[in-house]
């Protein structure tokens, strides 16, 4: 046995990647500081064909296989295949990155499927494709994949880094000053590696049911959408509940708008043309600050139909929008402050490009309070992930609006 090696590493069959930052923030030196402690953590391990086998790529706005895991089958051959890594410079499309390691380097279909796998994610930043990044992050580990994050400077976002480790977090995230500090970290990030794929962690598709009591209301302007858009929020629905579990913590409803009623043109009461026909362009929706005054006064009042007991039950109401929503109703944020003032914390499901971003942020939720979606056709692919992430696993707070 090469003296240099761990013993927890001894005999593990587990197939790892590096993803190495290659991105402008970055500079070439400090490229070449990740090499050197990726190599000091490889001459540690045990590697063979029926062992642990190795793979390292680099990212920034692009991605670049190096060598893919177990294409070279010594320690010789692969310490000396990462002294030809060359930086490439560019944005931090980790997202990506990310996915590109899903769908290639860990694909379900590779041979070893009883290998543990393990990724390392270094980054001394943010990506470009935030949403992205913690959508990719979570199907990985959902397909068994454990990913580390090796994390440094001052540069990076501490949600986005939980959002891509595994959990729990004290064990698979790494945070250090400088890279410098990175270099004398090896032997434990090597030993914490090796005994990653022995670890009982949480699931993530499961991981909601060990959270606090919480009562959810998705508030949906169906007579403004229509069926179509409607039906596509209640696909979207479904599927995030399907992820939260039934039986557990978590009690769910929806709440609709209702046209007034008032606004009925019985037959034949107006015969005047010109007068039926703007009474006919003149009919609207309830607009949105009723919705909340709704959940204010009945829904999530005591008593009320989806109120759950207990004291300690969280309260979120997930608002849906999209640019035929007007947001600068005159009511709407002094309906919202009431809202907040209950304990009842607002997110916002801003789907499509044409949103006035800043008075939904202004109005409504702002930060981490806000998900945005491209389109209502990616609704039920993207929304699940990013609601799960605010809601599983983030400390919760109701005042993220400005009172």
């Amino acid at each position: 046995m090469d003296v240099s090696e761990e013993p927890a590493c001894q005999n593990k069959k587990v197939d790892i990647l590096f993803l190495l930052d290659s991105s402008s923030s970055i500079r070439d030196v400090n490229l070449k500081k990740q090499i050197n402690v990726v190599s000091l953590m490889i001459r540690r391990f045990d590697v063979g064909p029926h062992k642990t086998q190795v793979g390292v790529s680099i990212y920034s706005h692009q991605y670049i296989p190096i060598f893919k895991i177990g294409q070279l089958r010594t320690k010789t051959e692969i310490l000396y295949n990462m002294k030809k890594i060359i930086f490439i410079g560019g944005g931090t499309k980790t997202g990506k990155a990310l996915e590109k390691v899903r769908t290639e380097a860990f694909n379900m279909g590779r041979k070893r499927p009883d290998a543990g796998k393990i990724l390392f994610v270094f980054t001394d930043g943010q990506s470009s494709d935030y949403e992205k990044t913690r959508e990719e992050a979570y199907l990985l580990k959902k397909s068994g994949v454990r990913i580390f994050v090796v994390s440094i400077g001052l540069n990076i976002d501490p949600v986005e880094i939980r959002d891509i480790a595994s959990e729990p977090s004290k064990e698979f995230i790494h945070n250090e000053a400088t890279f410098d500090a990175v270099m004398q970290s090896t032997e434990i990030l090597t030993r914490k590696t090796c005994a990653a794929p022995m670890q009982i962690t949480p699931k993530d598709q499961t991981f909601c049911n060990a959270t606090q009591p919480t009562d959810v209301i998705f508030m949906i302007s169906r007579n403004r959408f229509g069926q179509w858009k409607t039906n596509k929020i209640l696909q979207a629905a479904s599927e995030i509940i399907k992820r939260l579990g039934a039986g557990g913590p978590f009690q769910i409803g929806i709440t609709f708008d209702d046209c007034p009623a008032d606004q009925d043109i019985s037959v034949g009461s107006i015969d005047d043309t010109n007068e039926l026909i703007e009474r006919m362009k003149s009919v609207q929706s309830r607009p949105l600050s009723s919705m909340f005054r709704r959940i204010h006064e009945d829904i999530f009042s005591s008593g009320g139909s989806y109120s759950s007991t207990g004291g300690d039950t969280r309260k979120v109401a997930f608002v849906f929008i999209d640019s035929t929503v007007e947001l600068h109703e005159p009511d709407l944020s002094d309906e919202i402050k009431k809202v907040l003032l209950d304990g009842i914390s607002v997110y916002a499901v801003a789907i499509g490009e044409d949103i006035h971003m800043p008075l939904l942020y202004r109005h409504i939720a702002k930060g981490d309070n806000v998900i945005k979606v491209h389109s209502y056709d990616t609704l039920e692919d993207s929304l699940p992930s990013r609601f799960t992430s605010r809601i599983c696993t983030r400390t919760f707070s109701s005042a993220a609006f400005s009172l």
